[in-house]
């Protein structure tokens, strides 16, 4: 696709605070234009959500079901308690209202549950943002919770990813994506990604994911802050804050992961935090790594500040 390329440099926080003042300013007029609905979704009439004026749904995933394809989903500031399923190419967007800015995605009463498969194991995964077979699907300005997830049963059962993109498309910029872990007794288990891109079950490889992750910040994960796996994967990761646990004797952290045939880039990003204690001099075949190529041949990995790890950049 080519779209997926490295971007220029984003504007600055400062910027994105002015243009987050510019969209709030448009909530309502947008809702004066079509009579308090909030609007049809398109490009001119986006879909509002939440408790700010003009909103039409109380939820992320009623604004996502209105909206049509290549239509944009404004989210008010509040805390939303759902795992939101996306199948269109859509826009996805946190707005300011005033001094609020903080559109926040947690788990539902009573935590996660299974609502995708892993395309390579067939594992159950909860993901709190669940992107498949769609084209061109940015999420922007949104925090991603996994405080309360309730996952307490086993390993693996299901696996916890704050967003998920499979045989799917887009763009994730400007995101907060964190606390992707199990319980504490669960904290040795391979689970709670932050960000997971993935392709596979398609006849063809360019039906796979293309994804570019910049500006986010992912942070306190149990197992890996961004991953990209399998053949048909492409994905660019910039301009990031990607941190780990610190010191654990739980699942050997990675912060940034390509692995099983996925291709793309890591440019300038910040990954530190990620250590794991059992690791000894005598054992470095175990250990975390701030960026992991695992049977990933063509990355590109450039300009990155790599530190507090066992393995800064590791190339398996």
């Amino acid at each position: 696709m080519d779209s997926f390329r490295r971007a220029h440099p984003r504007p600055t926080i400062m910027a994105l605070l002015a243009l987050g003042l510019l969209v709030a300013v448009a909530v309502p007029a947008y809702a004066d234009h079509d009579g308090g609905g909030g609007g049809g979704g398109g490009n001119n009439h986006p879909i509002i959500v939440g408790s700010c004026p003009g909103s039409s749904s109380p939820t992320i995933q009623g604004g996502v079901n209105a909206a049509p394809p290549g239509g944009t989903v404004f989210v008010c500031p509040g805390v939303y308690p759902e795992q939101v399923t996306i199948t269109k190419s859509l826009t996805v967007a946190g707005i300011q209202v005033g001094n609020a800015d903080a559109a926040i995605i947690v788990p539902p009463t009573g935590g996660v549950v299974a609502n995708a498969t892993s395309l390579a194991s067939g594992n159950p995964l909860a993901a709190q943002v669940w992107v498949h077979d769609a084209h061109n699907v940015t999420l922007t300005n949104l925090a991603v919770d996994g405080t309360g997830n309730g996952l307490t049963a086993s390993c693996g059962v299901p696996d916890l990813i704050g967003v998920l993109y499979q045989n799917s498309s887009g763009t994730v910029d400007s995101m907060a994506v964190r606390h992707q872990k199990l319980i504490a007794s669960l904290n040795g288990c391979q689970n709670g990604l932050g960000i997971f891109v993935q392709s596979g079950n398609e006849p063809h490889v360019s039906a796979g994911s293309q994804v570019t992750v910049q500006n986010s910040s992912v942070h306190d994960f149990q197992k890996n802050g961004i991953t990209g796996n399998e053949i048909g994967t492409q994905l660019g990761v910039q301009n990031n804050s990607v941190v780990g646990q610190g010191p654990t004797t739980g699942a050997a952290e990675n912060g940034i992961q390509f692995g099983f045939g996925a291709t793309g880039y890591a440019v300038n990003n910040l990954v530190t935090d990620d250590v794991w204690q059992p690791d000894t001099s005598a054992d470095t075949g175990d250990a975390a790594a701030g960026i992991l190529a695992y049977g990933a041949a063509n990355v590109d990995i450039v300009e990155n500040q790599v530190a507090n790890t066992q393995f800064g950049i590791a190339l398996i």
